[in-house]
């Protein structure tokens, strides 16, 4: 995740009003299963088991910490911890029902307090501590908590089905974050035994567990006694792993590496976290101060052609909130399609109206002794080296000449921070439109039209009818790309494989695993 100062606007979430599940019930039996053991294994590792401390973690944590509720892919929201979610006609009040039989996997017994007390701490335990800032009360009732805003916004459910709150027992949020870090027991259906900095953890199954998300087959313990999470540098590494039988699970494959998987094995190959990568032009570029230069820039892209130069592992976007995300809006879509994608004519013309002509027959437009040379700054990974190898030979056809440069990715966005570039390829993923459009600029003095642009993210934050907010982010999206200076690009898939004899459990449009279901 970019890091970013997140300009106090609120994150985005769902339709109003959702939906039930049963009242207290015992743990369902747990299956007995073939391997009592199973071995999974991902890129990157586990920066700390509390996640309400962390700006990013693993989808493999919320097998030891199960959010309160869930977004369907339909834009509701469905039970998870919490049996029963509804919100009020105004959206100020939500009632949440915990009942009883619920448990941690040491057997302490889950109540509504507990739930109160983490969501307290989660105001200031971490980066996103501001996220939970609307509400303003709460009130346990029977086994109900209430949680009451000051006002209508939609951030407060998809906070609630984020990662980022984590229920623990409220004893143990007294203890420091320090001490949390690695030291805490989230509710969940495993819990943590072991952790190796850089190499595993090891979890243990809670044979209390019960959830209520209907999604999920299995709503009680999880089918493995113990599952080992592997952590990886690698794709060499990884696959080579899977395919010695070492781990069950390969997560963020490549097309590449996924390509040397042996035996019996099913690939998942789709967007795991709803994504956009896309271009940042910098207008305070001579070159690129010229708003009919960015936007010749934009109608010279082909998209399908970049598709094909990264094999398939991506998808064409013609909106920052893609179809993954919550508050997708086709009309947009269109209108960047018909207006600013897909048009090399229009672009040669904008270009020779502002001077820039082939003057000398090199096959370089010049303009007072200049070429017209651009300089794209990306990561050195390989999507956007095939991208820019890509863009690199379209931009030639035209004409321009277009440099590359692929450095570190955390070093690319300091260089964009500080002005340093002309064109850069960026990247942002989450469900959440506000936050989505929110972070997107990593210097907002880039946008000049940036406050009421933020306004319209914040306003729209707080409409309560779904179809209008998704009228709102359209606004909001059209003033980005009318300053033409943000360039939508693709949506990054990923490759997980899955020994063949693994139950692939199903995933949400967003990208969640219910792991409930791995047998």
């Amino acid at each position: 995740m970019k890091q970013k100062k997140l300009l106090s606007l609120l994150l985005a979430a769902v339709l109003l009003l959702v939906s039930c599940g049963g009242g207290g019930q015992e743990s369902a039996p747990v299956e007995e299963a073939e391997e009592k053991e199973i071995v999974l294994g991902e890129f990157g590792e586990w920066w700390g088991l509390d996640t309400s401390q962390l700006d990013g973690s693993s989808s493999t944590q919320r097998l030891v910490a199960d959010p309160i509720v869930l977004i369907d892919d339909d834009g509701t929201l469905i039970p998870n911890m919490a049996s029963e979610v509804e919100m009020s006609e105004d959206g100020k009040t939500i009632r949440l029902h915990f009942p009883e039989g619920m448990k941690y996997a040491d057997g302490r017994d889950l109540t509504p307090e507990d739930v109160v007390a983490s969501l307290e701490r989660g105001k200031t335990s971490g980066p996103f501590g501001t996220d939970l800032q609307p509400i303003v009360k709460m009130e346990v009732k029977d086994r109900d908590v209430f949680l009451y805003l000051e006002e209508y916004t939609c951030n407060i459910a998809n906070t609630l089905t984020s990662s980022f709150v984590t229920v623990m027992h409220k004893d143990d949020t007294l203890k420091t974050n320090d001490e949390l870090l690695w030291d805490c027991m989230p509710y969940g259906m495993y819990s943590l035994d072991e952790y190796v900095e850089g190499s595993h953890v090891v979890l243990k199954r809670n044979p209390h567990y019960i959830t209520h998300n209907p999604r999920a087959e299995n709503k009680g313990p999880g089918a493995f006694e113990k599952i080992t999470v592997r952590f990886f540098k690698e794709e060499f590494s990884l696959i080579n792993a899977f395919n010695v039988g070492d781990i069950q699970y390969a997560s963020g494959l490549s097309i590449d590496s996924s390509a040397q998987a042996t035996g019996d094995f099913i690939l998942e190959n789709s967007v795991m976290v709803p994504n956009i990568h896309y271009i940042e032009l910098n207008q305070s570029d001579p070159i690129l101060s010229d708003i009919n230069i960015r936007k010749a820039i934009g109608l010279i892209i082909d998209r399908a052609d970049v598709v094909d130069a990264n094999k398939d592992a991506v998808i064409e976007a013609y909106s920052v909130v893609t179809e993954n995300v919550l508050n997708y809006s086709e009309n947009f879509d269109n209108y960047y399609r018909e207006t600013y994608a897909n048009d090399v004519e229009q672009a040669k013309q904008l270009l020779a109206d502002a001077g820039w002509v082939d003057t000398d027959n090199d096959g370089f437009l010049d303009k007072d002794g200049q070429k017209l040379t651009l300089q794209f700054l990306g990561a050195a990974q390989p999507t956007d080296e095939r991208t820019a190898q890509a863009l690199q030979l379209q931009f030639k056809e035209v004409g321009i000449d277009l440099t590359l440069e692929l450095i570190d990715p955390n070093y690319r966005y300091e260089k964009i921070e500080r002005g340093e570039y002309q064109i850069g390829m960026e990247q942002f993923g989450t469900e959440d439109p506000v936050l989505l459009l929110s972070w997107l600029f990593t210097n907002p003095n880039n946008l000049k039209a940036q406050d009421a642009y933020f306004d319209a993210v914040y306003s729209t934050s707080h409409v309560l009818d779904y179809d209008k907010r998704t009228e709102g982010f359209e606004v909001a999206q059209r003033m980005l790309v009318d300053e033409c200076v943000i360039i939508p690009m693709y949506t990054v898939k990923a490759i997980v494989a899955w020994k063949g004899d693994l139950n692939v459990p199903t995933r949400l449009k967003s990208g969640i695993l219910i792991w409930n279901d791995l047998r």
